[in-house]
């Protein structure tokens, strides 16, 4: 089974490799279940009073009824870039099983599908700054997703305490094969599939099925690629699953998602995602409205604009990414 987590797809600039970039899919993966049910899809929608476009972007995790975590690097440029070029720019999150045909002009949302009232990038995310694709960093690669109403289904909650190295379940809508040319590889159906947690670090985790191209696949594990960013790393804990990493990128001279990738460690930013939270709503009801990028976040030189209306959809799978991202 191949899960390969898609995450966005903007047109970034050439540092390191996302896992985006890359079109991170669960390859070696299985219908969603359990708490993958709580996997949706990041889409977008944009109109420029000419054309209406929808792309479906990234995978993201519910953690609280009108709360979700993606990857900050599937929604910063993309909002700033909506920004210079006057169009207007709506997400939404779905927990459909297949967004295979949302993508192009004049789209259906489908069912399942809440609108994200606003979306907030963590302060410390700075797309601009090489990112070391095969080092566990401090990328901030984090981004929160607050919904204008309760998602049907059910959240899991974000870890609080530090993950141990063990094996987890990941989840995500990207390609289900390493070779983007392949047939049935493209993203957009919702897979899920066990995995391995290798590696602890002060701000992210090493998850994936290995840890070099020299070392065998383990049998019935399950690996991220493209498409997968900002979907989860789930661990089961005595208290149940919890959500303990966010799909970043992989590594830049794996185009083949043949090996273990880099998440956001969850736990480490729980209060910040708390904060936002309190900050859009006192109640802690989390319902506050489209992507506004936290103050800190730096927008880098020369980038060309992440969408691009009609020619948008075409420009995205050109991997016009920073070569890291998994989406």
């Amino acid at each position: 089974m191949r899960l390969v987590l898609i995450s966005c797809l903007l047109a970034l600039g050439a540092h390191a490799a996302p896992i985006g970039s890359r079109h991170a899919a669960i390859i070696d993966g299985d219908a969603a279940a359990g708490p993958a049910a709580a996997v949706g899809a990041l889409l977008a929608t944009a109109d420029d009073g000419r054309s209406h476009e929808g792309a479906f972007m990234c995978s993201a995790v519910l953690v609280a009824p009108t709360v979700a975590l993606t990857a900050a690097h599937c929604v910063a440029l993309v909002e700033a870039d909506a920004a210079e070029e006057g169009w207007q720019l709506d997400w939404w999150l779905t927990f459909a099983d297949d967004v295979r045909r949302f993508d192009g002009p004049d789209p259906t949302l489908p069912p399942r599908t809440v609108a994200v009232r606003q979306a907030v990038v963590h302060p410390g995310f700075d797309a601009g700054r090489p990112i070391r694709s095969h080092t566990l960093d401090a990328a901030h690669d984090l981004a929160v997703l607050l919904l204008a109403e309760p998602a049907p289904v059910a959240a899991v909650p974000m870890a609080r305490t530090p993950p141990e190295a063990a094996p987890v379940l990941i989840g995500g809508y990207g390609m289900r094969a390493d070779d983007p040319d392949a047939p049935g590889a493209a993203p957009g159906l919702r897979l899920a599939g066990p995995s391995r947690l290798f590696s602890v670090g002060s701000h992210e985790l090493r998850v994936g099925r290995r840890l070099g191209l020299g070392a065998s696949i383990p049998p019935g594990l399950a690996e991220k690629c493209g498409g997968d960013s900002g979907g989860p790393t789930f661990a089961e804990t005595a208290a149940g699953w919890r959500v303990v990493g966010l799909t970043s990128r992989g590594h830049a001279d794996d185009p083949g998602c043949a090996i273990a990738g880099i998440d956001t460690r969850v736990d480490v930013y729980a209060v910040w995602v708390d904060a936002v939270r309190v900050a859009a709503d006192p109640s802690l009801a989390a319902d506050p409205p489209t992507c506004v990028a936290a103050p800190g976040h730096r927008r880098p030189h020369g980038i060309a604009p992440a969408l691009l209306m009609l020619g948008w959809l075409s420009a995205r799978r050109r991997g016009r990414w920073h070569p890291g991202w998994r989406r």
